[in-house]
C-alpha cells in the first residue's frame, strides 16, 4: 500500500490506484457476453465512488467484505462524467491496517459547539410544559450523546458523525430566521418539534465504520420511535407533578408524525397544522439544500455548467449560479462570467455596444425549448399590426437583463393588446430588433 493515501475527492482520471477504501456494498452481475463482473461502493472519508471488476468468479465475489476494508489495485476512470476504479486485483484488509479517521466522515463544525448553539435556542421556548418535556430529553445523557454522533441518513444528507445535530440546529436557525414572517404560528411549538423531529435517529442510525442502520431502525422507523419518546417524556414529567396537557402533546407529536409531508415518503400522517407546514418545508429545505451544494462542490468536471445527473434530485444541477454578474456595464446585459455556454457569438445590438445579444439558442438554454417556442408563439398569435408599432415603442425603451425576460414580456404585451391576429416574420424581426 503507498505510504500517503489519496482521497476520494484527490483522484484524477487516469491516476493508478493502489491503497485501501471501505467497501458500503456490493454486487455480482452479468455482462452482455455472459461473464460475472462485480460492482461495489468504495468510499473514504471524503466521498464515495463505483469500483468495477471484470471477469471474476463467484467465489471471488464472496472475499469482498461489506462495512469492511479492501486494498485496491487499479485505475480511476471517467465513466459519463462520473469517476469510477477498474479493479485489477483486490485483497480485505484488516482493520489494523487503517486509520479510521480517514474513512469516518465528521461534520465539519465541532460538535460541542452546534450543541451549545442547540440548547442557546432552546432557552427561546417560554411554554411551562414545553420547557419541562426539554429538560427530560436533555437530562439523558444516553440519548445526548448518541445524538451527538448519530448521521442524519446513509447517504441522502448530512451521512456523517455529527450529521444529525448539524441538520438539526440548522433546521432550528431557520425557523428562528423565518418565525417573525408568520406571527401566528406556535413559535415554541415549532422550535421544539424542531429539536424533535428526527431525535429518533438517534436510536435508527449509528456509525462504526459506515452509517447504517440499527436491528430497532429497521424494525420501527425513527418517526414512530421518536413519538414514542415524547410520549415517554411526558409521562416522565407527570410523575414529577406536571402533566402535560394531552392537546399539546398530540400536536406537538403530530410535527414529528407529519414532518416527512406525505404517507408514501414514511410519514404515518400528513401534515394538518400551519406549524407542520412549516416545519415540513423547513426540513425538506435544508436536506436539499445540502444535497445541492454537496454534487455541485463534488462535481470533477469545470468545465461543464451542469452535474451529471442526480438520481436523489432527479435532475442534473446547474453549477454556475455564482459566476453571473447582476450589476452589469450595460443595463440591458446579462453575462455568464468564464462560461463556454450559453453561446455568445452571436450579432451586436447597436453600433458601439459590444454586449451580445440572444440568440434562440441562448432563449432556449435559460428558457426551455417548450417554453421558448411558447414565448414566441404567443407573441406571433397575439399581436396585431395595428397596435406593432406602440409595443416596439414600449419594449425599446424597458431594461431587460436577458433573453427569457424580453420574451416574458413582449408576450405578455402582445397578450393585453387583445389581438388574436398571425404576425409575419417581418413583424417578429421588427419586435426582436427593438430589444437590440
Amino acid at each position: 500500500m503507498a505510504e500517503t493515501r489519496t482521497f476520494i475527492d484527490q483522484l484524477k482520471n487516469g491516476q493508478t490506484v493502489d491503497q485501501i477504501f471501505l467497501v458500503r456494498d456490493k454486487d455480482l452481475r452479468v455482462a452482455r457476453n455472459g461473464s460475472k463482473y462485480i460492482t461495489c461502493t468504495l468510499c473514504d472519508k471524503t466521498g464515495t465512488l463505483r469500483g468495477q471488476m471484470w471477469q471474476v468468479p463467484d467465489s471471488f465475489y464472496e472475499t469482498i467484505p461489506v462495512e469492511g476494508f479492501l486494498h485496491v489495485k487499479g485505475r480511476a476512470e471517467d465513466y459519463k462524467g462520473m469517476l469510477q476504479v477498474i479493479i485489477d486485483a483486490c485483497r480485505p484488509a484488516p482493520a489494523q491496517a487503517v486509520r479510521l479517521d480517514d474513512f469516518i466522515a465528521v461534520a465539519p463544525r465541532d460538535v460541542e459547539a452546534m450543541w451549545t448553539d442547540v440548547l442557546e435556542i432552546l432557552r427561546k421556548v417560554k411554554n411551562k410544559h414545553l420547557r419541562l418535556l426539554i429538560k427530560k430529553f436533555l437530562e439523558d445523557k444516553d440519548l445526548v450523546g448518541a445524538f451527538k454522533r448519530a448521521p442524519a441518513a446513509l447517504a441522502m444528507h448530512h451521512a456523517y458523525v455529527g450529521g444529525l445535530l448539524e441538520h438539526t440546529l440548522s433546521l432550528m436557525n431557520a425557523c428562528v430566521a423565518l418565525l417573525p414572517l408568520y406571527p401566528k404560528l406556535n413559535a415554541d411549538l415549532v422550535l421544539t418539534g424542531a429539536f424533535l423531529h428526527d431525535v429518533g435517529k438517534s436510536a435508527e442510525l449509528r456509525i462504526e465504520t459506515a452509517a447504517q442502520y440499527t436491528e430497532r431502525g429497521q424494525l420501527v422507523g425513527h418517526i414512530t420511535i421518536a413519538s414514542i419518546w415524547i410520549a415517554e417524556k411526558a409521562a416522565r414529567v407527570a410523575a414529577d407533578g406536571e402533566e402535560v396537557p394531552a392537546r399539546l402533546l398530540d400536536v406537538l407529536q403530530h410535527l414529528v408524525l407529519s414532518h416527512h409531508g406525505q404517507r408514501e415518503f414514511g410519514s404515518p400522517v400528513t401534515p394538518a397544522t400551519p406549524e407542520a407546514y412549516f416545519l415540513h418545508y423547513l426540513d425538506n429545505l435544508d436536506a436539499k439544500m445540502f444535497m445541492t451544494f454537496r454534487d455541485i462542490d463534488a462535481d470533477r468536471d469545470p468545465n461543464t455548467p451542469f452535474t451529471p445527473y442526480v438520481r436523489q434530485l432527479e435532475t442534473s444541477l446547474y453549477k454556475w449560479t455564482n459566476k453571473v454578474e447582476f450589476a452589469c456595464a450595460h443595463p440591458r446585459a446579462s453575462r455568464i462570467v468564464d462560461s463556454p455556454s450559453p453561446p455568445t457569438n452571436t450579432p451586436r445590438r447597436r453600433r458601439g455596444d459590444s454586449s451580445p445579444i440572444p440568440s434562440p439558442a441562448e432563449v432556449d438554454y435559460f428558457l426551455g425549448p417548450s417554453a421558448a417556442a411558447s414565448s414566441f408563439c404567443t407573441a406571433s398569435f397575439t399581436l396585431r399590426s395595428r397596435s406593432m408599432y406602440s409595443i416596439c415603442a414600449a419594449v425599446s425603451v424597458l431594461n431587460f437583463s436577458d433573453a427569457a425576460s424580453f420574451w416574458f414580456i413582449a408576450s405578455k404585451a402582445c397578450l393585453s393588446s387583445g389581438s388574436m391576429g398571425l404576425v409575419s416574420c417581418s413583424s417578429l424581426r421588427i419586435l426582436s430588433a427593438c430589444w437590440r
